[in-house]
């Protein structure tokens, strides 16, 4: 067996919860010496390039486009030449982007030629255009896409203030806004081909949790096709870890700083007033443009402390009592919060599908409404006075990768 792990990109600082994962996995294949190789396109070039990344994962970048003529289907005839060329006969997609890169086609064309073929969605995006699973930002929603429905939704989203009227009367849309409805229906009506071309061309379909198994059935995928393989940790805890909860302290945010995932929320919350006493740290690639550095810049109890090393994540969150995890959009199924738990730090999530399955499994988790900076500046504020406990319960089982790796070989000789 020869497996190809297959991404829209290949980044080797792994900042991203795919790229962690699908690293994390390659590690224990490699740990059980089974061969495998990293996937990409190779975009605006024809040339396909090899190598080793410096932590040892054998990548390879597939063209991606003819430069003589512009042809970009030249993707699907150079990944099915790497395919056979690679000797590959398991070929996994964790990760999709547009028609000129990784995406839905390839999986078909991989099985069209006989290639076991399996896909996980790390990313709500590829079946909710808003990310967020709230119909119109209030209602929770199971996810059903409809495009009607996920129109209005989406355009309520994108749509100014003045004119978000009309995403929910679409028929009085003037001709300029209705240009743009049509652009959206036709991107939620390719959300639902791209689910059934996956359905219909992979083997499996690889949840990570129970309620994107759910979000896929009711969008029409047979039960039989999906299998649930949870998430995995990291690294097991080491006993150099402060797990003492007595010598914990201070809160901390670890994840890519960037608006989706919150960042502005939990700043707006320690800039409360009663919260200067609370201390919080901020981990991660810098995205926001400068913007939270200039918002931080005279405030005292927050800080950025940079970027974390992939295998130094645990040390680092041991360190603190308190995780906060205050994503704006659903997440899948955070690597973050299992190793919170792992090391006995606590965490406070936002209300998101993805952030209140992992807290509910883990337990000595609080959850907040997404995007309330006053609710949760308030429950940091009763946690500190002892009026608000974190639940104590016993934690789901947590698996390593080579668990997760192993259930994948499962899965892939079945």
């Amino acid at each position: 067996m020869k497996i190809a792990i297959v991404t829209n990109f290949f980044y080797e600082g792994r900042f991203g919860g795919t790229e962690k994962y699908c690293y994390e996995l390659m590690r224990a294949y490699q740990r059980k010496n089974i061969e495998t190789v990293w996937l990409c396109p190779n975009f605006d070039t024809d040339a396909t390039i090899s190598g080793i990344s410096a932590d040892g994962i054998p990548y390879i970048k597939f063209a991606a486009m003819d430069v003589k003529t512009g042809d970009k289907g030249l993707v699907r005839a150079s990944f099915l030449s790497v395919l056979e060329a690679q000797q590959v006969t398991v070929v996994h997609f964790h990760e999709f982007g547009g028609p000129e890169g990784s995406s839905p086609t390839l999986v078909k064309l991989a099985k069209q030629n006989n290639y076991k073929c399996f896909v996980t969605y790390h990313l709500i995006e590829y079946t909710c255009a808003t990310a967020d699973l709230h119909y119109l930002r209030s209602e929770r929603c199971n996810g059903f896409i409809d495009v009607t429905r996920c129109t209005r939704c989406l355009m309520s989203h994108k749509l100014p203030d003045h004119l978000k009227f009309f995403s929910k009367y679409p028929l009085l849309i003037p001709p300029l806004v209705l240009q743009r409805f049509s652009t959206v229906q036709t991107s939620i009506a390719g959300k639902i081909e791209q689910l059934k071309t996956v359905a219909t061309s992979a083997d499996k379909i690889i949840s990570l949790t129970d309620w994107f198994k759910d979000v896929l059935t009711i969008n029409g995928v047979p039960t039989q096709k999906i299998a649930t393989i949870r998430q995995g940790y990291i690294s097991a805890p080491n006993i150099s870890y402060q797990t003492d909860t007595n010598e914990k302290k201070d809160y901390c945010y670890l994840g890519r700083v960037v608006r989706d995932k919150g960042i502005f929320d939990v700043i707006a919350a320690f800039m409360q007033k009663g919260m200067e006493r609370f201390k919080l740290d901020i981990y991660g690639p810098d995205h926001s443009f400068g913007k939270v550095a200039e918002l931080i810049k005279n405030v005292g109890n927050i800080e950025y402390k940079g970027i974390v090393a992939q295998d130094s994540v645990p040390g680092v969150l041991s360190k603190y009592k308190t995780l906060i995890v205050p994503s704006i959009v659903a997440e899948m199924a955070s690597l973050t919060i299992v190793d919170a738990h792992l090391v006995n730090t606590s965490v406070i999530v936002s209300d998101v599908p993805g952030n209140v399955e992992m807290a509910n499994n883990y337990g000595n988790s609080l959850a907040f409404p997404t995007g309330d900076n006053k609710k949760l500046a308030e429950m940091i504020i009763k946690i500190e006075a002892g009026t608000l406990l974190f639940p104590q319960k016993k934690p789901q089982q947590s698996n390593t990768f080579d668990v997760v790796a192993d259930e994948h070989l499962k899965v892939y000789a079945a």
